[in-house]
């Protein structure tokens, strides 16, 4: 797949992430010229769920985090290099 192809497809998936609108795949795959099995492989990459409708349409739908997941995101904190030049400010400011 193109990358142009691609920043096309998640920018249409976003958009209708934040719409709260489904996601259909038979059209979307068109759209960028995937087959449904091609897309689904994207989509599953990209964090998306696939759900199926009581009507038998396939939509999908993004994945959100646990709030574990969401936490522990948070409370990482990334390794101080004491050589950088920082290192020594944040030692006077007592953090």
């Amino acid at each position: 797949m193109r990358v142009d192809m691609l920043d096309r497809l998640e920018t249409e998936l976003l958009t209708a992430s934040k719409a709260n609108a489904p996601i259909r795949e038979v059209a979307l795959g068109q759209r960028v010229g995937l087959s449904a099995e091609e897309l689904g492989a994207v989509l599953t990459g990209l964090g998306y769920v696939r759900v199926e409708g009581e009507d038998g349409a396939v939509t999908w739908k993004r994945k959100r985090p646990s709030r574990q997941q969401q936490t522990n995101r948070q409370r990482r904190e990334k390794p101080t290099n004491e050589d950088h030049p920082f290192a020594k400010l944040r030692q006077l400011s007592g953090m």
